[in-house]
């Protein structure tokens, strides 16, 4: 009997983790058909993203790798500048072709440093995540690969090399 209770005890702790939250999403579906690309050099590199599957993407989180660091669009509506909005979707290359994104700084990082606030303030009480240090994408020159994560219509993952564009 206990033998059993400890079973479903160890099923439980392992379907749920450990608690920590995560600033990516855990992305189980299809495989996507995309392209990220960049043209252009030095700070005017701009980035294409291509959805070259059928569907609009939903849902929808970029992650772009440059010198060992990810830096993610999409994940934390925090990091948007004032004024923009987070992408929520993302037309297919038959419907609307990409735009080159031309702000590397919407995309963002992390840095695991805190944050402390001004002297003589509260610090606000946030998720843990959220009381690090962020740091911005300088440039699109120089990514090395990228990822995109989809929560619809149908969820999937596309990871890639980041290629010139042609």
């Amino acid at each position: 009997m206990w033998l059993g209770t400890l079973w479903v005890g160890v099923l439980l702790l392992v379907a749920c983790g450990s608690g920590r939250a995560s600033s990516t999403k855990a992305v189980v579906g299809t495989s996507l058909a995309a392209e990220v690309c960049i043209e252009g050099e030095a700070r005017d590199t701009v980035a294409y993203i291509k959805n070259l599957g059928d569907s609009e993407w939903q849902d929808i989180e970029f992650i772009l790798e440059k010198g060992g660091e990810t830096y993610m669009l999409g994940a934390e509506p925090q990091s948007m500048r004032p004024g923009r909005d987070k992408p929520t979707s993302w037309p297919p290359e038959s419907v609307k072709a990409a735009e080159a994104l031309t702000d590397s700084g919407e995309f963002t990082r992390r840095t695991g440093a805190l944050w402390r606030g001004q002297a003589g303030t509260k610090k606000v009480e946030r998720e843990s995540s959220y009381q690090e240090s962020m740091e911005r994408l300088g440039s699109f020159s120089f990514l090395t690969s990228a990822t995109i994560n989809v929560g619809g219509p149908e969820p999937g993952q596309w990871s890639g090399e980041v290629v010139p564009c042609s």
